[in-house]
């Protein structure tokens, strides 16, 4: 488990904070807590997000060949990467696996939507 803290300043020009750097930080990385503090200095606002996370345990190869999709089509090896990992019906910590009562478009689908998450 690793913590990253990142602060952004406020941008008048985007109307907002540009929040670029923190969403290609968490791209290849699970994120297990998020907490976010506001601030002003010098009556400019600031926002500081401090995360708990680890590196994700999707192999690279896979993270990249997702990204080659079209927008919503699930990667064709999602399936078959999962059956490897878990060949029985239960997940890492001993609870049943609930895609394993899926068919197979359904179960595919539901392994994207995990990694996704």
């Amino acid at each position: 488990m690793r913590v990253k803290l990142m602060t952004f300043r406020y941008s008048s020009t985007l109307g907002g904070f540009d929040d670029t750097a923190l969403c290609e930080f968490i791209r290849e990385r699970d994120v297990l807590a998020f907490r976010e503090h506001f601030f002003t200095v010098n009556e400019v606002p600031h926002l500081a997000c401090v995360l708990t996370y680890q590196d994700a345990i999707v192999p690279a190869e896979v993270l990249h060949a997702a990204r080659d999709l079209p927008r919503g089509a699930p990667p064709q090896h999602a399936a078959s990467f999962h059956a490897e990992r878990r060949s029985d019906r239960f997940s890492r910590d001993g609870r049943p696996d609930p895609a394993a009562g899926l068919a197979e478009p359904e179960r595919v689908l539901f392994n994207s939507l995990r990694e996704w998450r």
